[in-house]
């Protein structure tokens, strides 16, 4: 998916074109209606590769949420690897290595590997943004530690048609891999074939107020999807944890709101429940601490 990745896109397609693989591929492209110059290095590589290259060009700016449906849903192939334009793939045997894991491995529904981070300033790090040491994760790994898996690095199991009509309106790519996992288990592969982009895309552009929004939001659209107990708990004491932890600087950010109540963003963020729950957890902690200071005088 691309949207206004001049600077990026042609670095991205040959990452695909490079790919050494012992079976057929397509190269989807599904484009935002770009206006600086993307949709005209796209319809180029379209022209000089018309079998392996199909594009989806929006005629209008649809929104990124809107042009990755359009893009997640087109295939009907048995993988699918998805990414940014603004990422790009850096070893040649990736899409194989990944391919020939999961034909061997029928319990695996994904597999994805490790990524380096590039900055705006060229400093290229290892992955600060997305870690877990596990080789072997599920469902409920991904309910705990949220999601660390960076997109460019993903091949899964084309089990898009068994999402239900009414769970489609939630897509991101975390609730995807939430869904994907009541099929089967996630592989971390040992090799590093990526790179992520930080501070340039969507996402890691947006401040992190308006990401712990996104966070919390989909929190909410997994307690209403699923109907495991236990990642439903899990969920719940997450929602307390980031209420706890974050509930001065939400304050905060509402405060500076001038479009808007300050009780529409307050609920709209943590419900009254655990707003009261965390008020009285923080009200413990200071007669807590008072207890402790007046028993050093006594």
């Amino acid at each position: 998916m691309t949207y206004n990745h001049k600077d990026y896109i042609v670095q991205a397609i040959e990452g695909v074109l490079l790919q050494k693989v012992n079976f057929i591929y397509e190269l989807l492209i599904a484009d935002d209606y770009s206006t600086d110059g993307t949709r005209e290095i796209i319809l180029a590589y379209k022209k000089k590769y018309p079998l392996l290259i199909t594009l989806i060009l929006h005629d209008k700016n649809v929104g990124a949420l809107k042009n990755w449906i359009s893009l997640i849903f087109n295939p009907n192939s048995k993988y699918i690897a998805f990414f940014e334009g603004d990422d790009f793939w850096t070893n040649e045997n990736k899409l194989q290595l990944q391919f020939d894991f999961l034909e061997k491995n029928d319990d695996y529904v994904l597999c994805y590997h490790s990524v380096n981070v590039l900055l705006n300033d060229g400093t290229l790090n290892h992955d600060f943004i997305r870690k877990t040491q596990k080789k072997d994760t599920s469902l409920y790994d991904l309910a705990v530690w949220g999601n660390y898996i960076h997109t460019c690095s993903i091949v899964f199991r084309n089990y898009l048609n068994r999402i239900p009509d009414d769970h489609k309106i939630y897509l991101c790519d975390y609730f995807l891999y939430m869904e994907l996992t009541k099929y089967g288990k996630i592989k971390k592969l040992s090799e590093n074939m990526a790179i992520y982009r930080y501070g340039n895309g969507v996402w890691s552009s947006k401040p992190n107020n308006i990401k712990q929004k996104f966070l919390v939001d989909n929190i909410y659209n997994i307690l209403k999807t699923t109907d495991d107990d236990t990642v439903k708990e899990i969920m719940n004491l997450r929602l307390d944890s980031i209420a706890f932890y974050s509930l001065p600087n939400y304050i905060t950010k509402i405060e500076d709101t001038t479009n808007r109540s300050f009780d529409f963003e307050l609920n709209e963020k943590i419900p009254i429940s655990i707003l009261l729950n965390v008020i009285n957890k923080k009200i413990i902690l200071k007669l807590k601490k008072i207890i402790l200071k007046f028993s050093k005088f006594s």
